[in-house]
């Protein structure tokens, strides 16, 4: 019999959150193999949601540790038993003996160990004989240690993980993209908040584009803001016509700019442009993901635009490496063109112009 929360869960997440939770009560209580695999697009609310849980899990049990580890930290596969290790005991141990020392935690532990593993589909590309260890640990300490997966690929436990055996295979929970009702819910409960008096078309308008789009939410709180929370402190009498102006421009500068109309899509031109002025930079000598994607997060900041994530930048820097415009070898980022090439391919010299005015 399925329990009712014990909280409130976040809107649009009810019936998710709702199994999720009855899972891992079910398996606490009842001592049974805990594995769950939770995936869906980003800004789905999965992440939040976890927390969630783990909190109220805190609260409600005396006798469980619920240990949240971002896998985006692991450069290599045997760096999550480190993270793991760190989390339980405050040690880390050499490569050797970390995985020997976590299991050794895990047979003498009384409390129940609840691990919460996000952008799990990180490690797939490092090591899957990690991933296949780490689902495994449900069945081997049964009742002591529980496993939740968090990531955007649907299908990773299929492609990743086919010999799991039949006890280790996760509940599989899919997150959907948000509807329009969703979002205009929550951008109106979001932004009340913060503005005395928001225009329900606005909110319809910005619901409607990013609904049809991807359903981010967290793309769509980032547009209304900006867009919005910007002109609080205009005229009264003229900020309902500039609020409306200035949504419509957010997001139709964005959709008109020769980027989009361009055959590679708007965000990895974006990423190109980004890496053209890194290059120039002479206190920088080479690229990686971490440096892009900071240097992005700055960009998205000033241009105002909708946020990206590290596996929406992954996503991005292979569909450059599809078109050979870039490579990626021992983890350095590469222009594998000349710069008056790549600034062709993007065809944008307004962005380019703001690109090479922000200081990195």
């Amino acid at each position: 019999m399925s329990k009712q929360l014990p909280f409130t869960p976040l809107y649009g997440r009810e019936e998710e959150t709702k199994i999720i939770y009855n899972l891992i009560t079910k398996g606490i209580s009842f001592k049974k193999p805990l594995s769950i695999y939770v995936c869906g697009k980003s800004g789905t609310g999965k992440t939040e949601t976890l927390k969630l849980i783990s909190d109220n899990l805190s609260q409600q049990y005396k006798k469980i540790k619920c240990i949240y580890v971002c896998c985006t930290g692991c450069q290599k596969g045997v760096d999550i038993y480190h993270e793991i290790s760190w989390k339980l005991r405050k040690k880390k141990f050499s490569s050797s003996i970390s995985l020997r020392k976590v299991e050794e935690y895990f047979s003498n532990e009384k409390y129940y160990i609840l691990l919460i593993l996000d952008e799990i589909d990180f490690l797939a590309s490092k090591n899957q004989d990690t991933l296949y260890k780490i689902f495994e640990w449900p069945e081997k300490f049964k009742g002591t240690v529980g496993v939740v997966g968090i990531a955007n690929t649907l299908d990773l436990t299929q492609r990743f993980l086919p010999k799991l055996k039949k006890g280790a295979i996760p509940s599989k929970i899919h997150f959907e993209p948000y509807v329009k009702d969703q979002l205009v819910a929550i951008l109106s409960e979001t932004l009340k908040s913060e503005l005395n008096n928001v225009d329900e078309k606005n909110i319809l308008y910005i619901a409607s584009k990013v609904a049809s789009k991807d359903g981010d939410v967290r793309s769509a709180i980032s547009i209304a803001k900006k867009s919005l929370l910007d002109l609080e402190g205009e005229n009264k009498q003229s900020k309902k016509k500039k609020h409306l102006s200035a949504v419509i421009s957010t997001i139709q500068n964005i959709e008109s700019s020769p980027v989009v109309r361009a055959k590679i899509p708007y965000q990895p031109k974006i990423i190109l442009a980004i890496i053209l002025k890194l290059l120039s930079l002479k206190k920088i000598k080479s690229l990686n993901e971490a440096i892009i994607l900071a240097a992005f997060k700055k960009t998205q900041y000033l241009l105002k635009l909708p946020e990206l994530g590290r596996h929406d930048l992954l996503n991005h820097l292979n569909i450059l490496e599809s078109q050979s415009l870039i490579s990626t070898f021992k983890k350095k980022i590469n222009l594998n063109v000349d710069i008056q090439t790549a600034k062709s391919i993007i065809s944008d010299d307004a962005l380019l112009g703001k690109i090479e005015k922000i200081d990195f």
